[in-house]
């Protein structure tokens, strides 16, 4: 039997890592996560100043998360605390279209190629508690979300996973 890839999705604060985790040790899968060490996301929440950048960041992040993935399905099922099109998500939401002509130029040079996951499970929970769970965990470059952009963030989802 082929291994599976298997992904969580959900805005942010929605405790997807820590379930992708738990669901990852409970069943001896292994897990990739998403990276949240994007220098330039702190500029990003602040003042929407360098969009393009964040988007980039994140984008070559998970090529290299997803190629990562790959290898692993020759071994085992995988979890993802992302889904592989988030990247995409996010494009629409926060470029715009001349910043948008430039992420898929690079987009389509680095060829994210990956599998479709089996199954993906997205959390969804009210946007103010997701400004609670952002505030507790205290992370970097996060505190600075707003109710807006979390909002935004929901509608994305939701309009994305509707439409596929």
């Amino acid at each position: 039997m082929a291994n599976s890839l298997f992904c969580i999705e959900g805005n942010i604060g929605a405790g997807r890592s820590q379930l992708a985790q738990k669901v990852s040790r409970d069943n001896g899968w292994q897990y990739l996560g998403d990276s949240i060490a994007n220098p330039f996301l702190q500029d990003f929440h602040e003042s929407k100043e360098k969009v393009l950048e964040t988007e980039l960041w994140f984008l070559l992040s998970r090529k290299k998360i997803l190629s990562q993935a790959e290898y692993k399905l020759k071994q085992n099922h995988v979890i993802l605390d992302f889904h592989p099109s988030k990247s995409d998500i996010f494009k629409l939401q926060n470029l715009q279209q001349d910043q948008a002509k430039i992420f898929e130029a690079i987009q389509d040079e680095i060829a994210l190629k990956t599998p479709r996951p089996e199954w993906v499970l997205y959390i969804h929970k009210p946007v103010k508690e997701l400004a609670w769970n952002i505030k507790m965990r205290n992370r970097p470059g996060e505190n600075e979300v707003s109710l807006k952009a979390l909002e935004s963030t929901e509608k994305a989802f939701y309009h994305y996973f509707k439409s596929t």
